[in-house]
C-alpha cells in the first residue's frame, strides 16, 4: 500500500512536467495528490494566492474555509480528469473527458470544490477558448467540445448540492437576523460560508478577461453558446462579489447592452428560455448601477418588456402593434420579471423615468389597474385570487410608487452613490424635479381614478395586499400636489346598496370608511395616510373637511340598528354622506364608548 502511494505521487509529478503552459495547474495537482494520498498539510491556500489572486474579490485568506477531502475517491477522480483534459490531443478524447467532468461536478460536491480550488475552472475555460478560436479562424460551426466545456462550466457554477442548500438557508437566516438588528450593510455577522458553485464563480471572475470573453459569446450565432454563456453570467450576477465584475464588463464592452436587450425581444429572439435567462441577468445587473440602467433603457428595454408582457398574457406573439394591455397581469412569472426589471431601471434614475414616461408606459400601467377592476371585482372569492397575478399587480403598483413617491436612492453597498454624498444630492434634486411630471402624467392617464377603483368601493380588488399597495400609491400620487388632490376630491367609486344596486360615492368618503372599518390594520393605516396626503398643503380641502365636521343624522349609530332605507347596512357609518360627518360620528362613538367604560 505504501508503494502504491509513492507511485501515485511520482505518477502525478512526472505527468506534470510534460507541458509548460499549465505549470501552475500541475503544481497544484501535485500538492493535492500528496494531500489525498499521504495526508500532508494543505498548501492550496498558497496556490490560490499565487495563481488566482482571489483577494481581488474582497475576500481575505483567513476567511477561506478549509478544504474538505472527506471523499478522497471523488476528489482524486476529478483531479485525474482535469489532468487528462490538459493533456488531451484528439477531439474525441477531449469530448469524452469533458462529459465525464460534467457528470462528476453534477453528482459530487467534492468534485465541484476541487475544480474551484486547484484551478480546474481555468483549465476548462482555456479549453473552451482554444476550441472557439480554432473554429472561428476556420469559420466553422462551434464544436461539440466547446459545447461540452460550456456545460461543465454551467454545472460548476449552478449546481447546488444538499450541503450548499444548507449554507444558503443558514445565510438567509443570518441576513434576516441582521436586518432585524439594523446592521445589514454595516457589519458582518460571523464568517460567511460559501457554496461550491460560488467558489467556481469567484474563480472565473478573478480574471476580467474571462468575463469579457463570456460577454463576447452572447453575440454568437450558435444558440447553445449564447444560452450557456448567459447562464454563466447570470449565475455570476447572483452575488455581489462577482456581480461587480460582470457589471464593469457590460459597461466597458461596446454593444453588450444592445445584444442583451435584443436577446429579450420577442420580435428578434424566438427562444423563450434564452429570453427568460437574459431577463434575469439584466434584472440582477441593473440593480443599483445607474450606467447600466441608462444603457439598457436607451436600447428600448421598456418597449421590449411590455411586448413580452403582452405576449405572455395573450399566449402568443400576435398583436404587438395593439394598444390594449389591460389583461397584462394575467401572465406568469415572466411578467413579474419584466416589471421587476423596469423597476430596477427607474429606481433612483431620473433619465430612465423620463424614457419610461415618454414611451407611454405610465398609461400601460394604468390599463393594468383598470383590467384588475374589470376582471376581479367584488364577486370573486378571495381564495380564488391567483398568487402570481397578485405578485404581478404588486410589482406594477411598485412602479407607480417609484415614479411618484418619496425620492430615495438605493442603499446597497455596490451602488455607485453609496459613498459619494455630492453625487447623491445632485441625483436627488433631479428626481424631485422629475416626480411632479410623473404625477401629472399618471393623473392625465386616469391613474387616480384607477387606483381608487382598485382599493375602494364595490369594484375593489379582493386582495388586501393589493388594496394596501394601491392606497399607498394613491397617497404618493396626491401628496403636496394640488392638481392631483383636486382630482381625488372629485373622484367617485361605486358602492353596493342594500338591494344590490351600485350607487356612486365620493372616493374620499370611501377612504374614510376604509380608514375606520377595514379588517386589517395595514389597510386602515394606508387609507388614513392617503386621506392625510389629500389635505396636506391643500387649504381648500382642509376648509371643506372642517365645514362638514358634524354628523348628518343619517344612518344608525349603534352597530347599524337604525339603518336608513338607503343605507347599505354594512356598518354604523353607512348613512353618512360627507367625510366630515363620518369622522364626527366616529369621534362621538369613541367618546361614548370611553364614557361607558369609565362609568
Amino acid at each position: 500500500q505504501s508503494n502504491g502511494r509513492v507511485f501515485c505521487v511520482l505518477y502525478f509529478s512526472l505527468r506534470i512536467r510534460t507541458r509548460d503552459r499549465i505549470m501552475g495547474f500541475r503544481s497544484a495537482v501535485t500538492e493535492v495528490a500528496k494531500n489525498i494520498v499521504l495526508g500532508a498539510p494543505s498548501t492550496l491556500k498558497n496556490h490560490r494566492v499565487q495563481n488566482h489572486q482571489r483577494g481581488k474579490n474582497g475576500r481575505d485568506d483567513d476567511e477561506m474555509e478549509p478544504f474538505d477531502f472527506s471523499h478522497e475517491d471523488e476528489a482524486q477522480r476529478c483531479i485525474e480528469l482535469l489532468e487528462h483534459l490538459s493533456n488531451a490531443i484528439l477531439p474525441e478524447e477531449t469530448l469524452e473527458v469533458l462529459n465525464q467532468l460534467r457528470d462528476c461536478v453534477r453528482e459530487s460536491r467534492t468534485s465541484q470544490m476541487v475544480a474551484a480550488k486547484v484551478g480546474g475552472v481555468d483549465v476548462i475555460f482555456e479549453c473552451l477558448l482554444e476550441e472557439m478560436q480554432e473554429r472561428g479562424a476556420k469559420e466553422e460551426e462551434t464544436s461539440e467540445q466547446a459545447h461540452a466545456a460550456l456545460e461543465v462550466l454551467v454545472a460548476a457554477m449552478t449546481t447546488e448540492h444538499e450541503e450548499d442548500l444548507k449554507i444558503v438557508k443558514e445565510r438567509e437566516m443570518l441576513e434576516e437576523k441582521a436586518r432585524g438588528k439594523m446592521m445589514m450593510g454595516k457589519q458582518r455577522i460571523g464568517k460567511e460560508r460559501r457554496t461550491a458553485s460560488e467558489m467556481n464563480r469567484e474563480a472565473l471572475a478573478a480574471k476580467s478577461a474571462n468575463v469579457f470573453s463570456m460577454l463576447q459569446m452572447i453575440s454568437s450565432n450558435d444558440f447553445y453558446v449564447k444560452y450557456h454563456a448567459t447562464q454563466i453570467l447570470c449565475a455570476m450576477s447572483s452575488r455581489r462579489n462577482t456581480r461587480k465584475q460582470v457589471q464593469e464588463e457590460i459597461v466597458k464592452s461596446p454593444g453588450a447592452s444592445e445584444v442583451l436587450v435584443n436577446s429579450c425581444s420577442p420580435r428578434k429572439e424566438k427562444s423563450e428560455v434564452l429570453r427568460n435567462e437574459t431577463l434575469l441577468l439584466l434584472a440582477r445587473c441593473t440593480k443599483g448601477h445607474s450606467e447600466i440602467q441608462k444603457l439598457v433603457a436607451f436600447e428600448g428595454m421598456f418597449e421590449v418588456a411590455f411586448d413580452i408582457i403582452r405576449a405572455e398574457s395573450s399566449g402568443d406573439d400576435a398583436g404587438f402593434a395593439g394598444e390594449s394591455v389591460s389583461n397584462g397581469l394575467d401572465g406568469g412569472i415572466v411578467v413579474q420579471d419584466c416589471l421587476e426589471l423596469c423597476n430596477n431601471l427607474i429606481r433612483g434614475n431620473a433619465l430612465a423615468q423620463s424614457l419610461f414616461r415618454e414611451n407611454g408606459c405610465v398609461g400601460k400601467l394604468v390599463q393594468f389597474f383598470k383590467g384588475l377592476e374589470r376582471q376581479i371585482g367584488s364577486d370573486v372569492a378571495a381564495a380564488a385570487y391567483p398568487a402570481q397575478k397578485a405578485a404581478n399587480a404588486l410589482c406594477a403598483l411598485e412602479s407607480v410608487s417609484l415614479l411618484v413617491g418619496a425620492v430615495n436612492l438605493p442603499e446597497e453597498e455596490d451602488s455607485e452613490f453609496s459613498q459619494d454624498a455630492e453625487a447623491r444630492e445632485i441625483i436627488l434634486s433631479n428626481l424631485e424635479d422629475n416626480r411632479d411630471t410623473n404625477r401629472g402624467e399618471l393623473a392625465a392617464r386616469g391613474g387616480i381614478e384607477a387606483l381608487c377603483t382598485c382599493a375602494l368601493g364595490n369594484g375593489k380588488v379582493e386582495s388586501a395586499a393589493i388594496r394596501v399597495a394601491a392606497l399607498r400609491a394613491l397617497r404618493d400620487a396626491v401628496d403636496y400636489h394640488d392638481a392631483n388632490q383636486a382630482r381625488l376630491f372629485s373622484a367617485e367609486v361605486t358602492r353596493e346598496a342594500r338591494k344590490g344596486s351600485g350607487v356612486p360615492e365620493p372616493a374620499l368618503l370611501a377612504l374614510g370608511r376604509t380608514a375606520l372599518k377595514a379588517e386589517t390594520k395595514a389597510e386602515r393605516e394606508a387609507a388614513l395616510m392617503a386621506l392625510e396626503s389629500a389635505v396636506r398643503g391643500n387649504t381648500d380641502g382642509q376648509i371643506l373637511l372642517v365645514s362638514t365636521l358634524a354628523p348628518t343624522g343619517l344612518g344608525g349609530f349603534d352597530d347599524g340598528q337604525n339603518e336608513n332605507e338607503n343605507d347599505g347596512g354594512d356598518d354604523d357609518f353607512a348613512g353618512e354622506t360627507s367625510l366630515g360627518g363620518l369622522f364626527a360620528r366616529a369621534m362621538l362613538r369613541a367618546t361614548s364608548t370611553s364614557s361607558s367604560s369609565s362609568s
